[in-house]
């Protein structure tokens, strides 16, 4: 059943984070998501995340990937207990890092695995 209201990223401003920024936030635990506005997979998780975002059950920061011009490569399968930008990258949109004391813990690529991950706390 369609929401009456379509939510927009317009309502996570205040949680917009640049590239540059993925391991400088101050929570000991943290997850970030990479979109964009013009990719397909990203529009059909849209409202689940920003209606996932509006429960506040934890801290959620947005990397556009277009306006940060973010790295893209293909799956090396070391991002997990990567900590440094520099070598940072991500695999596609949507994309889902989770960071713990500023390494990545864990990722979630593409529309199936995010609705997994927001299934999977909403259960918690």
């Amino acid at each position: 059943e369609e929401a009456d209201v379509t939510l927009d990223y317009a309502i996570t401003t205040d949680n917009q984070i640049k590239w540059a920024d993925i391991f400088n936030q101050e929570e000991n635990r943290y997850v970030v998501y990479f979109y964009s506005e013009y990719c397909g997979h990203c529009k059909l998780v849209k409202q689940d995340i920003l209606s996932y975002y509006l429960l506040d059950l934890e801290k959620i920061y947005f990397v556009d990937v277009v306006k940060e011009d973010a790295v893209f490569k293909a799956n090396q399968g070391d991002i997990i207990g990567m900590k440094n930008i520099d070598d940072f990258y991500i695999i596609g949109t949507p994309f889902l890092a989770e960071i713990l004391k500023k390494t990545v813990v864990n990722y979630y690529a593409g529309e199936e695995q995010i609705r997994f991950y927001i299934n999977e706390r909403l259960s918690d």
